[in-house]
């Protein structure tokens, strides 16, 4: 299953994607564009559109039977079956194998997605507990 960004964060982005548009353009409007801090406000303004847009249409991270992979620029993927450690620290959960490590934030999830992700972290858990048993 694929889980979505939470809902705030996506206003936050387009908010600051709207500020920053907003005021590059103004900027260079008022200036002609004669000075490179004009440049600058319009590229961070279309930057953060494009996270918006990422982040709106992407999705925060899936879990299969096999893997859990976190999406994004820099995805990381985790197998189900290689996974030696899982924790949960405050809104953290930490999955670990012998190689890599991966961290979702329960923040950053939907929150109307949350007690489906619970009744799949009961299944990893009961693999989890499977594999060390093995």
């Amino acid at each position: 299953m694929r889980y979505r960004y939470n809902n705030a964060t996506l206003i936050l982005n387009l908010a600051l994607a709207i500020l920053w548009s907003y005021y590059g353009i103004s900027r260079f409007v008022d200036t002609g564009g004669k000075a490179w801090t004009d440049y600058l406000f319009l590229i961070i303004g279309i930057l953060y559109i494009g996270i918006f847009l990422v982040q709106y249409f992407g999705k925060y991270f899936e879990i299969t039977d096999e893997k859990i992979t976190l999406t994004g620029p820099f995805s990381k993927t985790v197998y189900i079956k290689d996974l030696v450690e899982m924790k949960y620290y405050a809104v953290d959960f930490t999955f670990k194998t012998r190689e890599k490590t991966l961290k979702i934030s329960k923040d950053q999830m939907n929150k109307s997605e949350v007690p489906q992700f619970e009744k799949q972290l009961e299944k990893i858990k009961e693999t989890l507990q499977f594999n060390l048993k093995s």
